[in-house]
């Protein structure tokens, strides 16, 4: 097997439902896709008059969100996300999508 195709496997791993990975739905797609979703808190600066926060996005392969775009919507546990970032990995092989539950 080629790296490529080891990591690939190695992946899948993490993306499974029985794993850590939870269902989360691109666009209303009947078709559920398996994302690793962080809503981790973000305490900004309050001494610069920044707020504190959330800041939820969901872990993807990046076959499964290939037509996602700012904008789209990420349903996770009956809660639309809105995209408002798309970063790919180095790799290529996974999405980090940043999510927002207001509309862009």
């Amino acid at each position: 097997m080629t790296l490529s195709a080891d990591m690939t496997t190695d992946l899948a791993t993490f993306y499974s439902a029985d794993d850590f990975a939870v269902a989360a739905y691109l666009n209303g797609s009947a078709t559920p896709i398996n994302v690793l979703f962080s809503n981790p808190f973000a305490a900004l600066n309050p001494a610069t008059g920044s707020m504190e926060s959330t800041a939820p996005e969901a872990r993807c392969k990046a076959p499964d969100v290939s037509s996602a775009v700012h904008g789209s919507t990420l349903i996770v546990a009956s809660v639309t996300y809105y995209i408002i970032g798309i970063q790919p990995t180095e790799d290529g092989l996974e999405t980090i999508l940043v999510l927002s539950k207001d509309a862009p």
